[in-house]
């Protein structure tokens, strides 16, 4: 069976609700501001053999990524780099 190679998969998070959320980035665990309005595009390159999840909950949005050896996520703010939450200290 030949070896898979890496894909790359881009999503776009609008979030159009009222209230501020993060979007969260597993297993890399950044967190992104997400006000009214604002959109991300997120950008995971990996194994397609793993999954991508993505799940919503009362904080935000929580993507998991591709679990795999040499996975990488790239978070996009109107083409630039986003600028990332400072995790918790």
């Amino acid at each position: 069976m030949p070896e898979s190679t890496d894909v790359k998969v881009l999503v776009k998070v609008t979030n159009n609700l009222q209230t501020s959320r993060v979007l969260v980035i597993e297993p890399w665990l950044t967190e992104y501001a997400m006000p009214p309005g604002k959109s991300l595009e997120v950008i995971f390159t990996g194994n397609p053999k793993y999954s991508l999840e993505f799940e919503v909950d009362e904080r935000g949005f929580v993507f998991f990524g591709f679990d795999s050896a040499g996975a990488s996520m790239t978070v996009l703010d109107a083409g630039k780099p986003a600028v990332h939450l400072s995790p918790p200290s």
